[in-house]
């Protein structure tokens, strides 16, 4: 399924779909429930560091530093259209 809001924005799409750790877990059909009730608390709270490190990773990917076949010094084709 096409997602238009990560394919414009990957960072903010995956820092939206954290925020809400009950509507993550309905759409995935785990139900709304967090395992324990801290869990969604807990998560927003360290939101901040994952998007850090999403976006870390990113840049890496853009980079052309990440993402790449092991022992390829060079692509010849490359799928980018998200990045």
């Amino acid at each position: 399924m096409f997602d238009k809001d990560l394919s414009a924005d990957p960072v903010d799409w995956v820092a939206a779909k954290l925020a809400n750790l009950e509507e993550l877990l309905d759409e995935a059909g785990a139900g709304g429930d967090p395992a324990d009730p801290g869990d969604a608390a807990d998560l927003r709270a360290c939101l901040h560091e994952i998007v850090e490190i999403v976006t870390r990773l990113l840049d890496r990917v853009r980079g052309g530093l990440a993402g790449r076949p092991p022992g390829s010094d060079s692509l010849t084709s490359v799928r980018a259209g998200w990045l």
